[in-house]
């Protein structure tokens, strides 16, 4: 998750930090969704942020971002400029939380709350009133910055049209530099004029500050300005020209125009990023509402609607089985299935530089037949596992059926549709090998009373018994205590077929890419959602990706169908 650092060992060994390096770039890939990675600053402490934060909040960064992708999945790197690898730090933490901070914004969230709900909230970090009453606190908070750090998130925001962040970070500065009474250092300074046209604000209030403190001593003299840049010097010029025409009770009025200018719809309650805290038996798990949100319509409209969980800030997921939440924030971060998801959770490490794959940056879903597919693919036709019993593949069936009802009743359509693909797989590789697995009773059952009769899953279990069960699987599932509704199904579409699977079994015939009466044959998208036409041409194309990847594996395992790729 955003926001989290990893300081990389000080050693010289070039060899030693590649093969650090690859280890986490391979354990971590298959841990987040859609990562960008970005360096931080001299520490080379590395941080995370994700795609579609990226995309939500910085479209400008992450059409650069993207434009560096190539199609073969080859990384490139994306240089940054120093100061925008010194601001790097500090706007990813700004993305996911809507706040400026010198300090982590997760280093408090251990206290607990009662009853076991997800609860939301705001960060916890100290932020800066608009009035002048100052408290220990803020001074504190206010010290711990560094100016240059907040010039340097001005810039980068101002390269890539960030306008709130670009606001923000100004008013942050003139709150600090009020609360400490400070001048601006020569490094902000120097920053500001080399990054920024002549005559921006952040420019004009750095020398307006100097001044109006200067002028508030007794006796004062401009300061050294041999290392500052040419403009600030000219503003400071100016001002002091000023004077000779202008009292200096005119000159703070000028001063406290230009501070209402920068202050303009600067509210320090302003809604930021939330986060969601979760109990768990090993403590609290802190993830952000706005991941949440994106891939779940019930938690949108819970949170940010008008209901009372939006009013509270917390959500009551009384009919949701705690492992089967743990993995949906697995899928959302991954989107992977994990049937372990607290063994992710516990190999978490977030680090890199500003690289990409280009899969990663894709719409979702669209996958690298030559990279992921067949990662995902390749152990599961390797089967038989001698370790593997019937029981386990009851038990992943219905972890599966339980992620669908989850998806179905929290509106979370990628979900969906990713367990159908997990159980398509399934199915390919029944029909492909003949190892024929019946559906278990309560699962059907479960299925059958938690879902519509228009859901794509009802439709492939039907089809899966159609297709794949022989009159030896109907006995040992034991008709007569079939869900009515899957009967009725499996009934309708048997009529209309002339080759089933006992047929197939008595003739001995392989199964060949003829099959085209086989629904996924025709394509996954027989029983996938579809929003638009968009998505039914990107599903197309990776429907295309996925078969044919299955068949180059098929080919290869002994024992399995020859089949001949045209």
């Amino acid at each position: 998750m955003a926001g989290v650092k990893r300081k990389r060992s000080s050693s010289t060994d070039s060899e030693n930090s590649e093969a650090k390096r690859s280890k986490v770039d391979n354990r971590v890939r298959g841990l987040f969704r859609t990562p960008v990675w970005a360096s931080a600053r001299e520490d080379d402490t590395e941080l995370l942020v994700h795609r579609e934060v990226l995309e939500a909040r910085a479209p400008a960064l992450a059409q650069l971002v993207r434009k560096t992708a190539s199609e073969d999945g080859e990384i490139f790197t994306l240089p940054l400029p120093p100061e925008d690898r010194r601001a790097l730090p500090l706007v990813i933490v700004w993305l996911y939380t809507g706040i400026l901070a010198p300090r982590d914004v997760n280093a408090d969230h251990s206290d607990l709350d009662e009853g076991e709900r997800l609860i939301v909230g705001e960060p916890r970090t100290p932020g800066f009133s608009n009035g002048y009453a100052v408290t220990e606190e803020e001074l504190d908070d206010a010290r711990a910055w560094d100016d240059a750090d907040l010039v340097a998130v001005h810039v980068f925001a101002r390269k890539y049209g960030v306008a709130d962040l670009e606001q923000y970070s100004l008013a942050i500065l003139l709150k600090v530099t009020e609360r400490c009474n400070w001048t601006a250092s020569e490094r902000a300074v120097c920053l500001a004029c080399e990054s920024l046209p002549a005559h921006s604000c952040m420019i004009r209030y750095l020398a307006k500050n100097t001044f109006d403190l200067l002028l508030a001593q007794d006796e004062w003299t401009l300061p050294d300005t041999s290392g500052f840049a040419t403009q600030y010097v000219s503003d400071l010029l100016q001002m002091s020209l000023m004077l000779r025409t202008k009292d200096k009770s005119e000159f703070a009025a000028d001063y406290r125009a230009l501070r209402g200018e920068v202050l303009a719809g600067f509210d320090s309650r302003r809604e930021r990023q939330k986060l969601a805290r979760r109990r768990t038996p090993d403590g609290w798990h802190v993830d952000f509402v706005g991941i949440l949100c994106h891939y779940s319509n019930f938690f949108n409209t819970a949170l940010n609607g008008r209901s009372s969980e939006a009013e509270t800030n917390s959500v009551l997921l009384e009919e949701e089985d705690a492992d089967t939440f743990e993995r949906f924030l697995v899928w959302a971060y991954s989107s992977e299935i994990s049937a372990n998801p607290s063994a992710v959770y516990t190999k978490n490490s977030v680090c890199h530089t500003l690289e990409v794959r280009s899969k990663d940056l894709r719409p979702d879903r669209f996958r690298s037949p030559d990279i992921e597919l067949l990662d995902n693919i390749e152990p599961l036709i390797t089967r038989p596992d001698p370790n593997r019993t019937n029981h386990d593949w009851l038990r992943e069936e219905q972890m599966l059926i339980d992620l669908y009802v989850f998806a179905h009743r929290r509106g979370v359509p990628g979900l969906r549709q990713a367990v159908i693909d997990r159980l398509l797989l399934n199915a390919e590789l029944q029909f492909n090998t003949r190892e024929y697995k019946v559906t278990g009773l309560q699962t059907l059952r479960s299925a059958y009373a938690s879902l519509p009769k228009t859901s794509m899953l009802l439709k492939l279990y039907a089809n899966e018994a159609a297709w794949l069960w022989t009159a030896d699987c109907y006995k040992h599932a034991a008709v007569d205590t079939l869900p009515a509704g899957f009967m009725l199904d499996v009934a309708s579409l048997t009529t209309t077929m002339r080759d089933g699977p006992d047929n197939f079994a008595k003739r001995g015939r392989s199964v060949s890419r003829d099959d085209s009466k086989v629904p996924w044959r025709k394509g996954l998208c027989e029983f996938h959602e579809h929003a638009d036409k968009e998505a039914v041409k990107l599903c197309a194309k990776i429907n295309e990706d996925w078969q044919r990847a299955f068949y180059r594996l098929a080919d290869q395992v002994e024992g399995h169908s020859r089949v001949e790729l045209v």
